[in-house]
């Protein structure tokens, strides 16, 4: 008996110390959680103010890049296709409120860029170079159709012309040009929290 008593008293610690464990991992998970969710809402935030304001006064060739839906793929690459597609729609719904077109159209097509991308991002072990590029070309041939098609069932003028083949086909060329960039951005913000969650919630 003095075996047995001693060792449930060997044990009690032990299930002490998982327990505090299980609630430091549940809090450490909800910690990043809101964390990452911040990031996320800060990228959007960013991306609005950038496309609003900043990138008009920087055209190229008299385009501007579709910059809500190069975040919303680079999300996707990472989060999946939900998440994609409600940055997506939350960057181009703020960009909505700073344009002419319908509301609800630039936020649409990015959405759907967002959505389209994300069932590839699990087929990635390592991601290519040229992958940021691809996603580009991806985000601007997706989100600047659904515009065009969007566009034409609200009845927006002057879409339906061969001059729109030609922004379309400019924008695109700006998307792949800034996507690098965009890729890097938004895969160093999620990927080293993600790195740094695993690390704090793996086994102790």
């Amino acid at each position: 008996s003095d075996v047995c008593s001693s060792d449930l008293d060997h044990r009690r610690p032990l299930g002490h110390h998982d327990h505090h464990h299980r609630r430091g991992v549940a809090h450490d998970g909800a910690k990043t959680s809101v964390k990452r969710r911040l990031v996320l809402l800060a990228l959007v935030a960013t991306s609005i103010v950038l496309q609003a304001a900043v990138l008009p006064e920087m055209r190229v060739l008299g385009v501007v890049p579709d910059l809500g839906a190069l975040l919303a793929v680079s999300v996707a690459m990472h989060e999946g296709s939900d998440t994609g597609a409600l940055v997506g729609f939350a960057a181009g719904l703020g960009f909505d409120f700073f344009v002419e077109s319908p509301l609800g159209l630039w936020a649409l097509s990015f959405a759907v860029a967002g959505w389209a991308v994300g069932p590839i991002q699990g087929g990635f072990i390592r991601v290519p170079r040229v992958v940021p590029l691809l996603l580009g070309a991806f985000a601007g041939v997706v989100a600047g159709s659904c515009y065009i098609v969007l566009g034409v069932i609200t009845g927006v003028d002057g879409l339906v012309a061969w001059r729109t083949l030609g922004i379309l086909g400019r924008t695109i060329l700006f998307d792949i040009a800034l996507a690098p960039l965009v890729f890097f951005i938004v895969s160093k913000l999620l990927t080293e929290r993600t790195v740094a969650a695993s690390y704090r919630l793996g086994p102790q």
